[in-house]
């Protein structure tokens, strides 16, 4: 079978399975298997594959055909113009997550940072590799995403900077008071509500206690605001991600103490999308 003939079967395979820009994903899935760059199917259309590799493409066209995210079936995503190891029980990284790296690095030079809810660690590494002389602290509460995330901090040589901390209660984290000066999370927020709702490839295959944010979205801000008064140092920042304008505005009117509202940045389509406080100089 040819390069050619085995892009129409895999086209073809996730047309049927309602697979948007079909095409397209079957040249992703080819060059990622062969190794080539997206000009190189085209110039080496009468390639032939070994059998090997032709039920290996139909295997992953099949699963991506099942709804399943194509992150998972690559077993990687770019971040930042970082390449990560992502896979089941992991969430994959979102491009609107990129804002929130921004915000953060706008307000963080040097110093201890904590990524609460690191995932595949694509935060983390994104904000050690910005700032050289930071170190960092990555947390979660799963044992599988960090797997990930360690995976990939060994990739990028980034364990003599960056801790892993399993955790599910940021009030429980071992640290000194008024010890971090940055805290950066992109915590779960969709209201259980609407998980149903989701597209198959979140609702049916990424981890739910990533995604399900209680009946308002906001249950997982309410500790880590508390936390966050508690181990950020005087002029340190806290920096989420949130849903919508809706969680904005109600986070905006939670009682955070000595942590001081900045601002809340919209992501291009206009959407208010990360929120920033302040410690205050108390």
């Amino acid at each position: 079978m040819t390069v050619a003939e085995i892009r129409r079967s895999l086209t073809t395979l996730l047309r049927d399975g309602k697979i948007d820009n079909a095409a397209f994903e079957a040249d992703l899935l080819l060059c990622h298997e062969l190794g080539w760059k997206k000009d190189h199917l085209f110039l080496n259309s009468e390639y032939p594959l070994s059998p090997h590799q032709a039920e290996r493409l139909i295997a992953l066209a099949r699963r991506r055909a099942n709804r399943e995210p194509l992150a998972y079936v690559l077993g990687e995503w770019e971040f930042w113009g970082i390449t990560l190891a992502v896979g089941p029980g992991c969430l994959v990284p979102r491009p609107e997550t990129e804002l929130l790296v921004e915000v953060a690095l706008s307000c963080f030079e040097e110093g201890l940072f904590l990524d609460w809810g690191t995932g595949s660690g694509c935060i983390a590494i994104a904000i050690a590799t910005e700032r050289p002389s930071a170190r960092g602290i990555a947390v979660d509460a799963s044992s599988r995403a960090l797997a990930f995330a360690r995976q990939n901090l060994l990739r990028y040589r980034l364990f003599d900077r960056i801790a892993l901390w399993r955790e599910s209660d940021p009030l429980h984290l071992l640290l000194d008071c008024a010890s971090l000066d940055l805290i950066v999370s992109n915590p779960p927020y969709i209201p259980t509500g609407k998980l149903k709702g989701l597209m198959p490839e979140v609702s049916l295959y990424e981890p739910k206690e990533a995604l399900d944010g209680g009946e308002d979205g906001l249950t997982a801000y309410r500790p880590l605001l508390r936390a966050s008064s508690r181990f950020l140092r005087r002029g340190g920042f806290l920096a989420v991600e949130v849903g919508d304008k809706e969680q904005a505005d109600a986070l905006r009117e939670i009682d955070t103490g000595v942590l001081e509202f900045v601002d809340c940045v919209s992501d291009y389509a206009g959407v208010p999308r990360v929120c920033l406080w302040r410690r205050a100089d108390l």
